[in-house]
């Protein structure tokens, strides 16, 4: 497995090897890992030792060199190119959390985090401070409840905990779920394909998204003719609907809500 070596550093008045609290590096470190780990595509399978590690420090403007594999470096890059265009809509919510917390940390002793440019791996040079993240989310009470989901199967990976790349057909959002080895294979020969998935789901309270998904089963979307539909929703009334007149009736449905 490659490896490339990427450089940070913690900056700041005092923010030397010898002056910065082992705790401290070793706190800074794991929030690191944490942000670049919750922005990594959740379908993406890593190779056992696919960590990152602090392979030097060193007496220079970017002290700190860390050897990243190079599954990951695409992710580093991208939250480099996040914090440089000040755009975060790119990144997951646990991913900025850990970006907060690592600012959060450094700022107590007035310092800063650095990632030095690498214009190889599209890496660019930025400084992570609290200030220029965004402010956490409302958090909601989590909402528990079966669902129906509709959309496009983009993705479906992962041996030891399979996941699923759903495209939503009513939001247009990705929605990551889990699910069984049984279901897995059968959502794979539905890929590309419009699916019709029911299962269990969390929702935020505050914002109704669907925080986690869980798949139990899967069913084809087939395509009807609204034609045919609209004759077998007329055939299913008994002729109940016949005398009435649709466009009549939905002119005076919207009178009513004026």
């Amino acid at each position: 497995m490659a490896r490339h070596r990427i450089k940070v550093a913690i900056t700041g008045r005092g923010a030397t090897p010898e002056l910065v609290p082992i705790e401290v590096l070793a706190e800074t470190l794991a929030h690191v890992g944490k942000a670049v780990l919750a922005n990594l595509d959740p379908c993406l399978e890593l190779p056992e030792g696919a960590t990152i590690g602090l392979v030097a420090i060193e007496e220079s403007s970017d002290g700190l060199v860390l050897s990243v594999p190079d599954r990951l470096v695409p992710t580093v890059a991208l939250i480099s190119q996040a914090i440089d265009n000040e755009d975060f809509s790119g990144l997951s919510e646990p991913g900025v959390s850990a970006l907060r917390n690592l600012s959060s940390t450094l700022e107590k002793h007035e310092w800063s985090f650095q990632v030095a440019e690498n214009r190889e791996h599209d890496i660019r040079h930025v400084r992570i401070e609290y200030s220029h993240l965004p402010p956490p989310p409302d958090k909601g009470v989590p909402i528990r409840g079966s669902t129906t989901v509709f959309g496009r199967c983009l993705r479906v990976g992962g041996a030891k905990k399979p996941k699923a790349e759903i495209r939503s057909s009513s939001t247009g959002e990705i929605l990551y779920a889990d699910l069984s080895e049984e279901i897995a294979k059968e959502l794979g020969k539905l890929l590309y394909e419009e699916v019709i998935l029911e299962g269990a789901a969390v929702w935020d309270s505050a914002t109704w998204q669907i925080q986690e998904f869980r798949i139990s089963r899967v069913t084809a979307y087939r395509q009807t003719d609204p034609v045919l539909a609209f004759k077998e929703l007329s055939e299913a009334s008994h002729g109940k609907w016949g005398d009435v007149d649709a466009p009549e009736y939905v002119r005076s449905l919207r009178s009513e809500n004026r």
